[in-house]
């Protein structure tokens, strides 16, 4: 379906005015990198159980790049092409807009599936409860809700918020677990998320070329190994 629509892009006969808003770099960037971080979570519930990590990782980080890198390109082929930001406007002006259509419903739905998996998965895990299922179809109930009383406006903000929350949380991990191959106390590793949560906000402003998550991921990195060097540290995982 991507090659299709790469095809008629292309062949230039969808006529489709132009909708383009000013975006910098650094924003496009930020916003294409919090939807990759977004998946991290998700996936981690997905392959927390499996007796193969790395085979299991490799091939479901090749499929989400493999398919990212796919609608990427169509993105961006279709606002160079067309001037139209907006892809539906552009499925609705093709001839194959009715199976586009289709193909998107299907794999929101099947997508959904994962989120609302994951969503109860981490909620069954803060409340100490074993009815996933149970909390995943309440999920469902109010992600539809929130899908038909939310504006889809707010959607590029409900994208920060993302970043702001999980950029501080994976940079703490990922100093952690493939740095210090320890951890620091409950307490510190809560201060830097709170440090990291308000700093988003802030380096926003800077609007940096690589991306407000890519720069925050750098800094408090940084500043995690430096507080080890002095904090009491302890294992990962505790007996």
């Amino acid at each position: 379906m991507v090659l299709i629509l790469f095809t008629i892009i292309g062949e230039g006969r969808l006529k489709v005015g132009a909708n383009l808003a000013p975006i910098s770099f650094g924003s496009a960037v930020e916003l294409n990198v919090t939807m990759a971080l977004s998946w991290l979570p998700l996936i981690g519930d997905y392959t927390q159980h499996t007796d193969r990590p790395f085979k299991t990782s490799l091939a479901s980080v090749s499929g989400y790049f493999v398919g990212s890198i796919a609608m990427f390109a169509l993105g961006l082929f279709t606002v160079i092409l067309t001037g139209q930001s907006d892809f539906t406007t552009v499925l609705s002006h093709s001839s194959m807009g009715l199976v586009a259509l289709l193909i998107i419903v299907f794999s929101t739905v099947t997508t959904t599936f994962m989120d609302a998996y994951s969503a109860a998965t981490n909620v069954a895990n803060l409340v100490k409860t074993k009815r996933v299922n149970v909390i995943a179809i309440v999920i469902t109930v109010l992600g539809l809700l929130i899908a038909l009383f939310v504006s889809m406006a707010y959607y590029q903000n409900f994208l920060y918020a993302i970043g702001a929350v999980f950029t501080p949380l994976f940079a703490i991990l990922f100093v952690s677990v493939f740095w210090m191959h320890q951890r620091l106390s409950i307490t510190l590793n809560f201060v830097w998320w709170v440090i990291g949560v308000v700093g988003y906000s802030w380096l926003q402003r800077l609007d940096f070329f690589l991306g407000t998550t890519f720069f925050l991921l750098l800094v408090l990195s940084i500043g995690v190994y430096l507080t080890s060097l002095v904090a009491p540290k302890y294992p990962l995982i505790e007996d």
